[in-house]
């Protein structure tokens, strides 16, 4: 899935009303739209992943009012649990910090519409991870390829996003979700490239005698999310197994760190 042409109907539908929402709310400054993330990787779950989406301006000079309207009157197709959208400004790609900073971000699902102004923000480190992902796989909806847009980010702030990633995972304790970036995280330590989280599964049950944790972690990521995370894993010993596993890797990532 690289081109818009093979992207199924429904979604040619709702990138064509982003395309119209966004234009209106930003007219000329308006650069251009990319899909990132599961769809991106060709590792959609339908009625559970989200689209996500990264849009370049020139400029913001968007009203907040005005981009909230135009989310709340967006379909959402059932195929997808909602929209997480941001905005950045051609300056903001510049950036080689780990809080990167944005215009603004929408999550949109069929509860409401909720927006964050990146006005006063310190800044967001999942972005690093979102622009090494959209560089790698991004589709445009407009705009040029997304490897002429997003630059590649800095090893060392990549594993300081993936720290930060990790650290998020076990505060909440979603062990599904922390199982899945940590595989991938480790994936990214030894070979130094970017994937999703169901490819970090697969190569990391390659090379391990555990695999059935990794398995009840991924069916459990893959199965119906509430506000809470991902469903609680069923098998005896999961619970401890998980955490060491994350922060087993969340250590690798620290030693990493300190080598750069």
């Amino acid at each position: 899935m690289t081109k818009n042409s093979v992207l199924p109907a429904w979604l040619r539908t709702v990138a064509t009303s982003l395309k119209v929402g966004l234009f209106s709310i930003h007219q000329t400054d308006l650069k251009s739209i990319y899909i990132h993330g599961s769809i991106a990787f060709g590792h959609f779950v339908e009625g559970s992943s989200d689209l996500d989406i990264l849009v370049v301006v020139e400029c913001d000079r968007s009203d907040p009012s005005t981009v909230k309207v135009v989310f709340e009157s967006l379909s959402l197709p059932k195929y997808i649990s909602g929209i997480e959208l941001t905005t950045v400004s051609v300056h903001d790609l510049k950036s080689d910090l780990l809080l990167k900073p944005f215009r603004y971000h929408v999550n949109a699902t069929a509860s409401g519409v909720r927006y964050v102004s990146g006005e006063k923000h310190a800044g967001d480190a999942d972005l690093v991870l979102h622009y090494e992902v959209a560089r790698t796989v991004g589709i445009p909806i407009l705009g040029p390829a997304a490897s002429d847009v997003f630059l590649p980010q800095v090893r060392k702030v990549v594993l300081e996003a993936l720290a930060s990633e990790l650290e998020w995972a076990l505060q909440n304790e979603d062990w599904p979700y922390a199982v899945l970036n940590a595989s991938r995280a480790q994936l990214y330590i030894q070979e130094g490239r970017m994937c999703s989280k169901l490819d970090g599964w697969l190569w990391a049950r390659g090379s391990r005698e555990d695999a059935k944790y990794l398995d009840a972690a991924l069916v459990a990521y893959l199965s119906p999310r509430d506000t809470h995370g991902s469903p609680p894993v069923e098998l005896p010993g999961y619970p401890q197994w998980a955490l060491t596993y994350v922060e087993d890797i969340a250590h690798q990532i620290r030693e990493a760190i300190n080598l750069v």
